[in-house]
């Protein structure tokens, strides 16, 4: 039991890491477009 939840935090950890990755290649993709796009404001001034 123990090893199935520390195997769920590790799998819920990545799924953050990579959410993470693409929000932030996103911001980089928008920047280089236009830093006014919707999504790149809305998590720049989330911070």
């Amino acid at each position: 039991m123990i090893d199935a939840q520390r195997e769920l935090v590790a799998i819920r950890r990545e799924i953050l890491d990579a959410e993470t990755a693409c929000a932030l290649a996103l911001v980089r993709a928008e920047g280089v477009v236009d830093t006014t796009f919707p999504f790149t404001t809305s998590l720049l001034s989330s911070r």
